[in-house]
């Protein structure tokens, strides 16, 4: 009887260590509407692309450390000659800390679907957190470079 008893003992101590561990990761996402809107870099910066639609966004956080991954893989067109072009921009970061912002660093292409030249924005965006929810990222920096077809 001794034994069952120390052994329901065990088991609930197991359980209470584990549980709040497993209350402290938060996964949350969020699908942002908005767009995108960038000189051409291929036009000296004459012309801008806009590419309208959605950002997803991921959210993932277990204690202190959070996960932030960022895609936006939407088509546009360069406002002036038309032509089309597809954005695909992707960011992800880690962090050691939880926060209500994260400034995460982020790569895209602007594809052209006419050959009329390609081009690439680096930079860092920032994505705000409520409650374990992304409600709304923006883009701080950016840095632009041609590579034509």
């Amino acid at each position: 009887m001794r034994s069952t008893r120390l052994c329901l003992l065990a088991f609930a101590l197991a359980f209470l260590v584990a549980l709040p561990g497993t209350m402290a990761a938060q996964d949350g996402k969020a699908t942002l509407a908005g767009g995108i809107a960038m000189y051409n870099a291929c036009t000296n910066n004459t012309t801008i692309v806009y590419a309208p639609g959605s950002t997803a966004v991921d959210y993932h956080q277990s204690g202190a450390h959070v996960k932030v991954h960022v895609v936006f893989h939407n088509d546009g067109q360069d406002l002036a000659s038309q032509n089309p072009y597809r954005l695909n921009l992707e960011a992800n970061a880690q962090f050691d800390k939880a926060a209500n912002t994260y400034d995460v660093p982020y790569h895209s292409v602007w594809a052209s679907q006419d050959g009329s030249g390609n081009f690439s924005m680096d930079g860092t965006l920032r994505v705000w957190v409520k409650d374990g929810t992304p409600v709304t990222s923006q883009l701080l920096n950016w840095n632009l470079a041609c590579a034509q077809q």
